[in-house]
C-alpha cells in the first residue's frame, strides 16, 4: 500500500474523551493512536485517563515533530512516545486499546488479526471494519474486542452500522451522502463481496 498523506482527522476534546470513556481507559492500559496527528488524543489519555503509556504514530513528518513538541510541551515524555512511519509496518502487540481513526485500506483487517493481543479494544471512527461486529458504539465511534466477531451478512453488518435494521443497499446509500464517511464506495464493496463470500463458504464447511 502506498503512502497517503491525507488532511488530518482533527478531533475535539470532547470527542476525545468520549471515545475513551467508551474503550475504559484505565492506568492498567496502553493506549495506541494510529495515525495521531498532532498527538491530543495520546495527551489527553495520559493527563485525564491516567493511561499506563500511549504511542502515536503517524506517516506525515510535519505531524510528527508538532506531536513530538506537545508532548515536550506537556512534560510527559517519559509516557508519550510519537513515532514516524506506516502503522501497517509498526508492532503494537503491547496495545491493550488501540484508536484508528483512519478509513479501512485492504489490508487493516489482517494487520488488527495478526497483531492485536487477546482482550485488546479496538475503536474506529465512523465505522468498523467490514464485517467486524462492535462490541459497543458511541457514533462516531465502534469498539470491537480482539478477537473479532464477524457479521454473517452484509445485511447484519450494515445493521450494525447504521444502528438500526437495514440492507448492505441502504448503506452504501447513505454513505454515498454521508459527511463523516471519507473512504471509498468502490473499495467499501470489493471488501463486503471478498469478506462475506468468505464467511458464507466457512459457515458451509462448520455445517
Amino acid at each position: 500500500m502506498g503512502i497517503q498523506l491525507g488532511l488530518a482527522i482533527v478531533l475535539s476534546n470532547r470527542h476525545i474523551r468520549k471515545m475513551l470513556r467508551l474503550a475504559e481507559a484505565n492506568e492498567n492500559d496502553v493506549f495506541y493512536d494510529l495515525g495521531c496527528g498532532a498527538g491530543q488524543l495520546c495527551i489527553i489519555a495520559v493527563k485525564e485517563f491516567n493511561v499506563k503509556r500511549a504511542v502515536g504514530i503517524d506517516v506525515h513528518k510535519g505531524r510528527v515533530k508538532k506531536a513530538r513538541e506537545s508532548v515536550r510541551c506537556a512534560g510527559l515524555q517519559k509516557r508519550i512516545s510519537i513515532r514516524y512511519g506506516l502503522f501497517e509496518n509498526a508492532n503494537f502487540k503491547d496495545a491493550t486499546i488501540v484508536y484508528n481513526g483512519l478509513m479501512e485500506e485492504e489490508d487493516t483487517l489482517e494487520k488488527y488479526e495478526s497483531t492485536l493481543r487477546k482482550g485488546c479494544r479496538l475503536i474506529t471512527l465512523a465505522s468498523p471494519p467490514v464485517s467486524l461486529m462492535p462490541n459497543k458504539t458511541d457514533y462516531p465511534f465502534y469498539l470491537m474486542n480482539f478477537p473479532f466477531t464477524k457479521a454473517s451478512t452484509d445485511d447484519e453488518w450494515a445493521s450494525a452500522v447504521l444502528l438500526k435494521q437495514a440492507t448492505f443497499e441502504e448503506l452504501l446509500l447513505e454513505f454515498k451522502r454521508d459527511p463523516d464517511y471519507k473512504s471509498d464506495i468502490r473499495l467499501l464493496k470489493k471488501l463486503a463481496k471478498e469478506r462475506f463470500k468468505t464467511l458464507e463458504t466457512m459457515t458451509r464447511q462448520e455445517q
